[in-house]
């Protein structure tokens, strides 16, 4: 049971170096979660490996956030990018994808195929995690054969989906706990 899943497939990381779609809202500069969260994955990456070199990621702009994501929470780094009113495209580097692609293996799933159901719940406001990912991972764990109810919550943000989410989440815990069959919802329309 989940809301707000991450899901990076490496078509995610491509997309998080491309102009955003036309209309598509935009974050105002240092109000984008992303920009925090992918230094975070960064400063992990560069924690861990040796061969990791900030600057294919990160621009000059973005350094003193990317060494603030090693010695603080994600409120403060989020405080250091508002602050150098970082966006995606003023913090990432084009070649962002393929530096941080050893950390996007490691976040990846070892299956999607899962023999109990899985609950999906998702804001169609979420800017933590992109609903379009979330929704991707919902329809790659159905190709997988997983049973997955997936619900979508119209106009609501990451944590806002959780407490939308308890009837459903309620009466999906309730089902399986009771060995009932759950119903597989892989296009869910937003509620």
């Amino acid at each position: 049971m989940t809301t707000g899943i991450p899901f990076i497939t490496p078509q995610m990381a491509m997309a998080l170096v491309q102009p955003a779609p036309q209309g598509a809202p935009t974050p105002a500069p240092g109000q984008d979660p992303l920009v925090s969260y992918i230094l975070l994955i960064g400063a992990s990456l560069g924690g861990l490996s040796p061969n990791f070199h900030p600057e294919a990621a990160f621009t000059p702009a973005a350094m003193n956030a990317y060494h603030a994501a090693s010695e603080t929470c994600l409120t403060g780094l989020e405080d250091e990018v508002a602050k150098e009113g970082l966006t995606r495209q003023s913090a990432f580097q084009p070649t962002l994808p393929q530096a941080l692609a050893p950390a996007f293996v490691s976040l990846s799933y070892p299956t999607l195929h899962l023999k109990q159901p899985l609950f999906v719940g998702t804001g169609s406001a979420d800017q933590d995690v992109p609903t379009q990912a979330q929704l991707g991972l919902v329809k790659a764990a159905c190709a997988a054969g997983t049973t997955v109810q997936a619900h979508l919550y119209r106009g609501l943000n990451h944590s806002q989906s959780v407490n939308a989410s308890l009837a459903d989440s309620a009466a999906f815990t309730q089902a399986v706990m009771n060995d009932q069959p759950v119903s597989s919802i892989c296009s869910p329309i937003a509620q």
